[in-house]
């Protein structure tokens, strides 16, 4: 798992309750509504925002706000 591009990797435990993504995609549907150039990738076990389409410095304001606000509903479930 990488939290942005300017991260390090980080390694997680293998986990097939992907029940978090039910609480995290809507969350992050709407700061992707609020913000032009974003959008949302969808993947086999996971789902990606980006924002690099958009204004970089609002996009960049926007995904910190996300990832606060993800980390607060998601901080009992079984997501690294």
């Amino acid at each position: 798992m990488r939290w942005s591009a300017n991260k390090d990797w980080e390694v997680c435990e293998q986990s097939n309750d992907f029940g978090w993504i039910q609480i995290a995609e809507p969350v992050t549907k709407l700061y992707t509504e609020a913000t032009d150039g974003s959008s949302i990738e969808t993947k086999e076990s996971a789902f990606v925002g980006h924002h690099r389409d958009g204004d970089l410095g609002f996009g960049s304001s926007q995904a910190e706000e996300l990832l606060d606000h993800l980390e607060s509903v998601l901080a009992n479930e079984p997501v690294c």
